[in-house]
C-alpha cells in the first residue's frame, strides 16, 4: 500500500508561506494572516496523515486475527538526518498507537 506523502507535497508551499511570515512585521495584520495560513497547512498534512492511518489500522483489524508488529525505535531512527522526514512524515508511533488500541477494541491480538 503505497503512503501518502502529506509533508512532502506541502514543503514546497510552507517553505513559501514561511519566508513570507519572516518578512512581515512584528504584530501586523499580513503577519498574523501568514501565521494562520501556516498553521492552516500544517493542520492538513495532520489531518491527512491521521485519515489515512485510522483507514489503514481499521482495515487491518477488520481483516486480521492476529497482527504482529515489528519493535521499531523510532526515536533512534529519528538520530539519522536523512531519514527523519521520511520517519516522521509516515507516522509509524501514531500507527502502531492506533492498532494497539483498535486491537482492544475489537477483540484481536497484537504482538
Amino acid at each position: 500500500m503505497e503512503l501518502p506523502r502529506p509533508l512532502l507535497a506541502a514543503l514546497a508551499r510552507l517553505r513559501t508561506a514561511q519566508k513570507h511570515l519572516s518578512r512581515c512585521t512584528k504584530g501586523s495584520q499580513n503577519r498574523e494572516k501568514a501565521r494562520s495560513k501556516i498553521a492552516k497547512m500544517h493542520q492538513r498534512v495532520i489531518d491527512i496523515r491521521t485519515d489515512f492511518l485510522q483507514k489503514l489500522s481499521t482495515q487491518l483489524v477488520h481483516e486480521n486475527q492476529v497482527i504482529f508488529v515489528e519493535t521499531l525505535r523510532i526515536k533512534n531512527m529519528l538520530k539519522n538526518r536523512r531519514l527523519a522526514r521520511a520517519i516522521s512524515d509516515a507516522g509509524f508511533g501514531d500507527f502502531i498507537r492506533m492498532l494497539e488500541y483498535k486491537c482492544k477494541w475489537y477483540g484481536r491480538t497484537l504482538i
